[in-house]
């Protein structure tokens, strides 16, 4: 919890900084760490539709939460926002410190910290709610995606917490 609180105070002075941009297709890895490869390639290559990318990657349970850890730590992982919403609808507490460290790091794209976000309240309702709150804090325009998540999980939890299956 300090850690992360640390984190938030040093990425404050970051904000001052420019977020890192998306990763382009041809700068984007796949990286598949673990013992896993089978659903590693069902996530990245055999998504019959965006509603069952997510899906593809919770198959392989929670045996994977290490491995998917490790994946999103890759800032130019492909499909990273999903392998994020799986971490959280996973529910496993492991990926707690993960997702904290996106959402808690200023330099990460908007994009990536809401989705960390989300899911730490799909984990922890009670610890996603706190961190939403610190967000609509903050100064972020209404458009922000970072603000839009907060708001999101302060006003409509369901959404947040039902998977999305297209």
């Amino acid at each position: 919890m300090k850690f992360v609180l640390l984190s938030l105070f040093a990425g404050s002075a970051a904000m001052l900084l420019h977020a890192d941009t998306l990763p382009g297709d041809a700068d984007e890895t796949t990286p598949m760490p673990g013992a896993f490869d089978r659903e590693w390639r069902k996530f990245y290559f055999e998504a019959d539709g965006e509603g069952s990318i997510i899906p593809n990657l919770m198959e392989g349970g929670t045996r994977m939460i290490p491995a998917i850890c490790e994946a999103v730590s890759d800032r130019k992982m492909r499909m990273r926002r999903y392998a994020i919403g799986a971490l959280g609808h996973l529910g496993d507490r492991r990926a707690i410190l993960t997702l904290e460290m996106i959402y808690a790091d200023a330099t990460e794209h908007p994009l990536f910290r809401g989705d960390a976000l989300e899911a730490i309240f799909c984990i922890d309702q009670e610890l996603g709610s706190r961190y939403a709150k610190q967000v609509l804090r903050r100064n972020y325009d209404d458009d922000h995606y970072l603000k839009r998540c907060a708001v999101e999980v302060l006003e409509h939890p369901e959404r947040v917490l039902e998977l999305w299956t297209g």
